[in-house]
C-alpha cells in the first residue's frame, strides 16, 4: 500500500540487514528530525505486504452496506491504521531489494442497537511491480484489508451526516484516483479520508520524507511518518491520545462485512 515493490518475503520472514537498505531523509518542510542509519549487524523480522495480490473490491457495494443501518441514534467512526514494514524498528521505511513495504488503511464502522457494519479499505496499485519501473501514476485499486496487521491507529467519531459525506467522498475518489508512489499512495488516501470531515484547525498532518528516485516537491507520506506522528501524540498526551492505540508489537484489524448488492 504505502510502497509496493517487486519481490516478496512471503507472509513474513527474515532478511539479513547486510542488504543495503535506503533510509529516507526527513523532508525539510516537515519539521521532523532526520532518520539515521542504525548499525548494520542484525537480522530483523519483517512482514510482507500481500494486499496488492488481492482482488479489487467494488467500493460502492462496500459503502452501500452502511445504508442498511438507520442514522437516527447511530454511532459512526473512522479509524486510521498504519502497518510499518519492520515491527521492531519503526525507523526502517522499506527495503527496495526485498519489496518490504508498509501500508496505511482505514476502518469504517456504523452501529445502531443490534445492527453493525464494519469495513476495512486500503488503496493499492493494481500491479505492484509497476511502481518500481516508473514513478508515474499507475492504475489503482481498493482492497478489503480485513484482519490486516497494524502497529498504530487513531479513531474518530463522526455524526451520521459527516460519516455519510465521508462515504460519498470515497465513492467520488474511486472514480478517477491513480496510484502514485511518491505523491498519492495508500497513506495519502487514508489521511485524506480521515481528515475529510475533521475540523479545519484539527487536521492530522504527518512528517513527509524524500523518497529515493522520486522528486515529490513536498515530500512523500509514509506509514512510518504516520506511526511517528501517532507515537508523538500519545507521548505528549494530546487531546487525541485516548483515541490512539499502539499495540506492544502488532495488532490486527477486525473483520469486514463485505459487499452489499
Amino acid at each position: 500500500g504505502g510502497f509496493q515493490g517487486g519481490g516478496s518475503t512471503g507472509s513474513g520472514g527474515y532478511y539479513n540487514n547486510s542488504y543495503s537498505t535506503p533510509f529516507l531523509n526527513n523532508h525539510p518542510t516537515s519539521g521532523g528530525g532526520g532518520i539515521n542509519n542504525p548499525p548494520n549487524n542484525n537480522s530483523i523480522y519483517i512482514n510482507s505486504e500481500t494486499g496488492e495480490n488481492l482482488p479489487a473490491i467494488n467500493v460502492n457495494q462496500y459503502v452501500k452496506c452502511f445504508g442498511n443501518i438507520p442514522d437516527n441514534g447511530a454511532t459512526c467512526s473512522i479509524k486510521l491504521l498504519t502497518d510499518i514494514p519492520v515491527n521492531n524498528d519503526p525507523s526502517k521505511f522499506f527495503d527496495w531489494s526485498t519489496g518490504s513495504p508498509g501500508h496505511t488503511f482505514i476502518q469504517l464502522t456504523k452501529s445502531n442497537g443490534s445492527q453493525a457494519v464494519q469495513q476495512n479499505i486500503g488503496f493499492y496499485p493494481d500491479q505492484g511491480w509497476k511502481t518500481i519501473i516508473t514513478p508515474s501514476p499507475v492504475n489503482g485499486k481498493f482492497v478489503d484489508n480485513a484482519y490486516h496487521e497494524f502497529n498504530a491507529s487513531i479513531s474518530m467519531n463522526l455524526d451520521p451526516d459527516k460519516f455519510q459525506s465521508t462515504l460519498t467522498h470515497i465513492q467520488y475518489l474511486s472514480n478517477f484516483m491513480r496510484y502514485d508512489i511518491a505523491n498519492y499512495n495508500c497513506t495519502d488516501f487514508a489521511l485524506e479520508i480521515f481528515n475529510y470531515r475533521r475540523g479545519g484547525g484539527n487536521q492530522l498532518t504527518i512528517p513527509m520524507y524524500d523518497l529515493p528516485g522520486n522528486n515529490a516537491p513536498n515530500g512523500t507520506a509514509t506509514p512510518q511518518g504516520l506511526y511517528q506522528k501517532l507515537k508523538e501524540m500519545q507521548s505528549n498526551n494530546s487531546a487525541d491520545a485516548p483515541n490512539i492505540t499502539i499495540p506492544g508489537v502488532e495488532g490486527f484489524a477486525g473483520a469486514s462485512d463485505g459487499p452489499c448488492n
